[in-house]
């Protein structure tokens, strides 16, 4: 719109016929209805134009013009708030249902997570007293393995998000952590084994 900025400059140094011709220009070369906002303005500076050389007949006409065109923009200004708010709404409502079902996914897991571990636990005291129970070393020692195996499994599946977000999921330094995880529960299997080993053999 580089006639209407034209137009504002020679109206601005009060040649008012000069910037009527700028302006009108404008009007031919751009009436593009994407454009209302530049339209509205140019069509008030003809009027101002007008009225400053005392057609007020024209004025008339072109301020009633920018009048329709302000009211067009004015809907649209309402209709596009309407819609900003009404997504606004629908983006909360997107997050409260997000936020419910994490609720539930986060309770259905602490209900998993704790099952588990206390199945974890009953394992380990089951064999600990393995020796009042009357159970084959043979048996003890598998006992011992899979309790030690279903720990370590435990401890993968939940420190799992954590390490996703400590390597940026990144195979090389997962797999660093979950081994470094294996050498930690190595010594303990040892130590369950030799402890209930040793307790079968005294007996």
């Amino acid at each position: 719109m580089a006639y209407e900025s034209f137009g504002e400059i020679e109206y601005l140094k009060k040649n008012y016929r000069k910037a009527l011709d700028y302006y009108k220009l404008s009007y031919e070369i751009d009436s593009n209805p994407s454009n209302m906002t530049d339209i509205a303005k140019v069509l008030e500076g003809i009027s101002n134009c007008y009225s400053k050389l005392g057609d007020y007949e024209n004025a008339y006409k072109y301020i009633h013009k920018h009048k329709r065109y302000q009211e067009s923009l004015n809907e649209i200004e309402t209709l596009n708030n309407i819609k900003r708010i009404e997504s606004e709404k629908e983006l909360e409502k997107q997050k409260l249902k997000d936020l419910k079902k994490q609720v539930k996914i986060n309770d259905r897991n602490f209900l998993q997570y704790s099952g588990a571990f206390l199945f974890i636990i009953f394992l380990f005291l089951i064999f600990n007293f393995s020796g009042k129970l009357n159970f084959n070393i043979l048996i003890t020692k598998a006992g011992i393995f899979l309790t030690i195996l279903l720990l370590f499994e435990f401890i993968l599946v939940y420190m799992d998000p954590y390490i996703e977000n400590w390597t940026g999921g990144a195979p090389a330094y997962k797999l660093i952590i979950n081994a470094s995880l294996a050498a930690l529960i190595f010594p303990l299997h040892n130590f369950f084994e030799g402890r209930m080993t040793k307790k079968k053999k005294t007996k």
